[in-house]
């Protein structure tokens, strides 16, 4: 009874320090605090550590081990920061999570083997557990060894340049390498090995176990906390790496397929032309999540958007009040809204022209920069519209569809601007991160400006404030040029942060579809083209779906010629229909006029 009560106290401790290192590691990094969506997880690892330590009657390898393997984890994600990128302390729960449940499984069952009277079946036993720990160490080791030989972060990005190289090209760069760093990064893998296995191999002389009841408990409790955190190994840092690079090798296949029928339609483009007078540079910012209900540019009583507000007082701004979205996720939204198919016209998306398509053909030099990844199940049909512009910058090494993660915050995008002088007809889209995802993550400590609501409301309107600073800087970097004409801002949809909804269209509330449309045009612009600012300003109080921005776009970069032009849906036109009775969301789903902020008297 005295050791039963021994090993249950001991259990707790163990979890108790095992959830404040937890608790501590998660503030070594930057992004949000709020530990809800992985705190039980947490709890329920710690655990079947505690018991696995009492299992092995705390015996020294079996912490040395567990150390060993959890280093290994943990510090192939501290890698980023070493690189100077950017480590939100999700990816650190993540690998601790991860190392911690492979490690028990691993130690459990190689305890089971060391009991194994057969020494021909024990080793066989003992070499399928090395062979799986060995695999599973692989992918951080794979990480260390690139930055030892490299210098720099191995990502899903790099992986894919080189499996999309043929071998030669690959192995020239590989050999393009110091020698010295190659000797170092092999024998640090090879004592790495080594080390696993010897430490092992000392703990087959420690004594394990208890009362068989106490054994199959460990043991299927072990088995489920092992399916239960699958999401969580293949979220960490190490594991997604691998995980998304093999996933986006398949996308590589369906993106290229449709190349040469993208090429062709832009031959087919030779009509269009610039309006003389309305030629120069043009900047189109995409944000990501941002609800207009969340902007002091709107009314929100928090002052997170300082420069829309000064600017809004100048002449040349138009802000449009009831801006939609079209849908509450990305990609359905920005393929409407980036080409001639929108809600209320039968083209086929596969025969609609796109934006940049336009563009390019009508003679402007077109640029695409983007802090969204480039490639993903989600992502590649926005990759796809953006693959015609002329030139293209993503600075988001990750791929896949794992999370929203970005290795820099989207001030990056401000120093990836090129150099415009000379340049005279030029369309350049800037991609946000935006307030995608866990709201914390999207902006440096400095922002970090509100507090005293929900801590992902304070989340959320610090990105939106961080945004607000981003496009003021895209602006002033650009207008600067003495050709500049006029900058167009929107969200792709918005988020429910109140409701901690985000932007499931499952759980669709009107707020997702709230977002923000805003233009500056220059004194040029206003005095070559004043009939086109006076007409937006006109309908700046009508109703609005971003879908239609190919619509408005096209008439203010002047191209003439377009395919399929429709006046009623161009804010520039006076033809334009802004009522809500006639406008959709959700791809048709959801009447504008339904909005209940509509209907409130």
């Amino acid at each position: 009874m005295k050791n039963l009560k021994k090993e249950i106290l001991c259990a707790v401790g163990i979890t108790a320090i095992f959830m404040l290192f937890s608790f501590a590691l998660r503030l070594t990094a930057n992004g949000d605090m709020d530990l809800t969506y992985y705190k039980n997880m947490m709890l329920f690892s710690a655990l079947g550590f505690a018991l696995l330590y009492v299992w092995w009657h705390g015996k020294i390898n079996f912490l040395i081990s567990f150390l060993f393997f959890i280093t290994a984890f943990l510090s192939a994600a501290y890698v980023k920061e070493i690189c100077f990128m950017k480590l939100n302390g999700r990816e650190l729960i993540y690998s601790l999570v991860s190392g911690t449940v492979l490690f028990c499984l691993l130690s459990f069952f190689y305890g089971i083997s060391c009991k194994v009277k057969s020494h021909g079946v024990r080793l066989f036993f003992q070499g399928i557990i090395y062979a799986v720990g060995l695999f599973c160490l692989l992918f951080p080791m794979l990480i260390w060894g690139y930055y030892i030989v490299s210098g720099q972060l191995l990502s899903s990005a790099i992986l894919l340049t080189l499996f999309q190289t043929n071998m030669g090209e690959t192995m020239a760069y590989l050999r393009g390498q110091e020698f010295f760093r190659w000797v170092i990064a092999a024998a640090a893998l090879s004592l790495a090995v080594l080390m696993y296995v010897w430490i092992f191999q000392r703990m087959a002389h420690d004594k394990q176990g208890g009362k068989q009841v106490f054994t199959w408990s460990i043991g299927i409790y072990l088995c489920i906390i092992f399916v239960y955190s699958i999401p969580y190994a293949v979220n960490s840092f190490a594991f997604k790496t691998a995980a998304d690079t093999v996933g986006v090798l398949r996308e590589y296949k369906e993106y290229g397929a449709d190349k040469e029928m993208r090429i062709e339609r832009l031959r087919q483009l030779n009509d269009l032309s610039v309006e003389p007078r309305a030629k120069g540079i043009y900047v189109l910012i995409i944000g990501e999540s941002e609800s207009r209900d969340h902007m002091h540019l709107y009314g929100y009583d928090r002052d997170n958007t300082p420069w829309m507000d000064s600017m809004n007082e100048k002449t040349g701004t138009v802000v449009f009040k009831h801006a939609y979205s079209n849908h509450t996720h990305t990609v359905p939204v920005l393929t409407y809204a980036l080409s001639e198919k929108n809600q209320y016209n039968d083209i086929k998306l596969q025969d609609a022209y796109s934006l940049i398509e336009i563009a390019k053909a009508s003679g402007y030099d077109t640029y695409w920069i983007s802090n969204q990844r480039q490639y993903g199940a989600w992502d590649t049909p926005i990759a796809e519209i953006a693959s015609t512009a002329d030139h293209q910058v993503w600075i988001n090494g990750n791929v896949g569809t794992r999370d929203t993660d970005s290795l820099y915050y989207d001030d990056e995008l401000v120093k990836r601007i090129p150099d415009l002088s000379g340049e005279k007809n030029v369309f350049i889209v800037f991609h946000l991160m935006g307030s995608h995802g866990y709201y914390g993550d999207r902006y440096p400590l400095a922002y970090n400006r509100f507090s005293g609501k929900i801590p992902r409301v304070d989340q959320y309107d610090n990105s939106v404030l961080y945004s607000d600073e981003v496009i003021h800087e895209i602006y002033g970097t650009l207008s600067a040029y003495p050709n500049f004409q006029g900058l167009v801002y929107f969200s792709d949809h918005g988020d429910d942060a109140d409701a901690g909804k985000g932007h499931e269209s499952t759980k669709f509330t009107y707020t997702m579809s709230h977002i923000p449309l805003f233009m500056a045009f220059s004194k040029e612009f206003l005095s070559n083209r004043i009939q086109t600012y006076e007409m937006l300003q006109a309908h700046s109080q009508d109703y609005w779906t971003n879908d239609l921005l190919y619509n408005v776009m096209v008439h203010i970069l002047g191209i003439q010629g377009i395919p399929h032009f429709e006046p009623k849906r161009d804010l520039a036109s006076p033809e334009y229909d802004g009522n809500p009775d006639h406008l959709y969301t959700l791809h048709g789903e959801k009447k504008i006029s339904d909005d209940p902020v509509i209907r409130e008297p």
